[in-house]
């Protein structure tokens, strides 16, 4: 009895054993989402999905030098590749290993050499002060062949480059996350191939000079984005295309524009006779009309009438602009042409600030004004009973703010303004011109406008 069980469990046992070695052991098949991957000459980052049942599958690349131009991280069901880019000349492959414990795959990736340079012809930003060249834009949009905008070129005010010239700085176009057009907050100054770096929300910016020793006349622009002097050997080169940024009214009058900080102004004065609309501002109001006025009215400095076609009207109106009245500026059918606005009175407060506020404006209000990019303008202004007063000696800009200053309960139905003007010293006597952002005046004076610009604006 005890041999006959014995051999029974000795059947049993075999009969596992047979079943056992019978059973395949579980296979964990590894599959990439492709086999064969491509990049372009700047590298940058390629997700690579993997289908493994086993969740700790590995990789590795098949060369020992491919970890010199590119790195990998697992991430889940995933391999994440950075790739540096590829200047040598020459395209480049590694094989990348994927396995699991009884199952491996490969995957090529293939690296292109082709780099395309953007030849970028600097626009001649000296003497743009001069009265022949106030017309001219200090923004330019750089485009590629397909006219995409890939930049930015500014003649620009930055303080720490100089106190007496502006500087050329271009900005590379930036990724949009919103569907805004945006730049890069890092521009390089082509003065002396520096930088300059701008922290949007302060309004201010970081300048690091360069070594180079001349302005330069042209530079490109490697793959559409990166400036460099010189183009790599063999590269493909195309020339970019610059447009001049500038605001259009009604009437077809265009109006360059410049950069100040983190804003872009019209250089000179608005000289629309029509609101957003197209219909017209009323002009040619006498003196008892001027006074009584409770709605929007414009004329040019010294004539009443905005369509005034005698000789010196026109010669005002094309230095000057039209003046108007704080009733026109808020009026609801707006009066800035399409993309722009008139500014508030805290805009008018950064520009300011950032120009160098009472240090350099207090004293010394042409010359910041020059230097920023706008023009000095003393168009004086149409007083609240109809009279034109100083011009020559004061420019006044209206802001779309009401005044709310300490004294506002006593001086009602005033609004904010701008003013350049001039002082004297009261110990020498010499005489001064100053720039604020601090007047206020009677919805009933005219003055002229200079609008803010909506660019395009920094990276978030």
């Amino acid at each position: 009895m005890f041999k006959f069980k014995s051999l029974a469990v000795i059947a049993a046992c075999a009969a596992a054993m047979v079943l056992v070695s019978c059973e395949k052991e579980k296979e964990f098949p590894i599959t990439p989402g492709e086999t064969q991957l491509t990049t372009t000459a700047e590298g940058g980052e390629i997700s690579l999905s993997v289908i493994c049942e086993q969740s700790d599958w590995q990789w590795s690349f098949a060369e020992e030098d491919a970890s010199q131009w590119c790195t990998g991280k697992k991430d889940k069901d995933k391999l994440v590749l950075t790739v540096a880019p590829n200047y040598t000349g020459k395209d480049r492959s590694l094989t990348i290993i994927l396995s699991s414990s009884n199952s491996s795959a490969e995957v090529v990736l293939t690296q292109g050499s082709s780099v395309t340079f953007y030849k970028v012809a600097v626009p001649d930003f000296s003497n743009m002060d001069a009265a022949e060249n106030v017309g001219k834009s200090l923004v330019y949009e750089v485009s590629d062949k397909d006219g995409k905008v890939i930049g930015v070129l500014c003649n620009e005010y930055i303080p720490a480059f100089s106190n007496s010239n502006r500087a050329t700085v271009f900005y590379p176009a930036a990724a949009s996350t919103d569907g805004q057009s945006h730049i890069q907050a890092e521009g390089k100054v082509l003065d002396n191939w520096g930088s300059v770096s701008w922290d949007a929300a302060k309004g201010s910016c970081t300048y690091s000079a360069g070594s180079a020793s001349k302005p330069a006349s042209e530079f490109y622009l490697m793959n559409g984005k990166e400036p460099k002097e010189e183009p790599f050997q063999n590269a493909s080169i195309q020339d970019a295309t610059l447009k001049e940024v500038t605001i259009t009214d009604k009437a077809g009058k265009v109006y360059p524009v410049t950069k100040v900080g983190t804003q872009y102004w019209m250089r000179g004065n608005l000289a629309a006779t029509t609101y957003s609309d197209g219909s017209a501002i009323a002009t040619g109001l006498t003196k008892d009309d001027w006074k009584a006025a409770t709605s929007g009215a414009c004329c040019i400095t010294g004539y009443e009438d905005a369509a005034d076609a005698s000789d010196k009207a026109k010669e005002y109106l094309a230095k000057y602009g039209i003046l108007y009245n704080w009733y026109a500026v808020s009026d609801a059918k707006g009066i800035a042409p399409e993309g722009s606005h008139v500014p508030s009175y805290d805009e008018w407060n950064q520009y300011y600030q950032f120009v160098g506020g009472s240090k350099a404006l207090g004293n010394n209000g042409p010359k910041y004004l020059k230097l920023s990019g706008m023009q000095a303008l003393f168009a004086g202004a149409r007083d609240l009973n109809g009279k034109f007063v100083d011009r020559g000696d004061y420019g006044y800009w209206w802001s779309s703010s009401e005044y709310t200053g300490e004294d506002a309960t006593a001086n009602p139905d005033h609004a904010s303004h701008a003013l350049l003007g001039y002082s004297f010293d009261e110990e020498t006597y010499d005489e001064y011109y100053f720039f604020t952002p601090n007047g206020y005046a009677p919805y009933r004076e005219a003055y002229s406008l200079r609008l803010v610009v909506d660019y395009i604006s920094f990276s978030k």
